[in-house]
């Protein structure tokens, strides 16, 4: 099972926003415009979740000496 990364508020805000500019630029307006802006809102987080997800499963860095 996949446990949701939760975000700071500020990230949220960045994401929310990304998300708005985007649904404007299809032409949406009204609920349309806020039915789309949460579908892509829900489609960013998930792929930086994704992104979270996978940076915790690369091997550690470890510092070699010369």
């Amino acid at each position: 099972m996949r446990l949701p990364i939760t975000f700071a508020r500020d990230e949220v805000e960045r994401l929310h926003s990304i998300a708005y500019a985007a649904a404007i630029q299809t032409g949406a307006k009204g609920i349309e415009l806020d039915e789309v802006t949460s579908g892509i809102f829900r489609a960013l987080a998930e792929q930086a979740n994704r992104s979270v997800l996978r940076a915790r499963e690369q091997p550690k860095l470890r510092v070699v000496e010369a």
